[in-house]
């Protein structure tokens, strides 16, 4: 699967100390390797109730802490951001879907 990084994540990422970094990397890579009728049953993953968005939102467990945004069109994962997990309840209203 491709995988592109909206800049906004990039800035996350880059805000993240090495530590964290490297815990988002791995997810990434998972990602990558990742088929996508498999993916969609993963515990890592969660559609997100997103009111304000046009997109079909998921969380993807980067770390204990953080989750990955994302969107998939395709054969394509956009990561659209980077949140602690309290930060995407708060955004989500704590209404995530499995």
């Amino acid at each position: 699967m491709q995988i592109l990084i909206q800049h906004r994540a990039e800035i996350s990422l880059r805000s993240l100390p090495k530590v964290k970094q490297k815990q988002i990397a791995r997810a990434l890579d998972e990602l990558k390797t990742a088929d996508l009728r498999l993916l969609y049953s993963s515990p890592k993953l969660h559609r997100l109730h997103a009111p304000l968005s046009e997109k079909k939102l998921y969380a993807y467990r980067g770390s204990l802490d953080l989750r990955l945004l994302l969107s998939f069109e395709d054969d394509t994962c956009t990561v659209e951001d980077v949140a602690t997990h309290e930060r995407l309840d708060r955004w989500t209203g704590k209404q995530r879907q499995e």
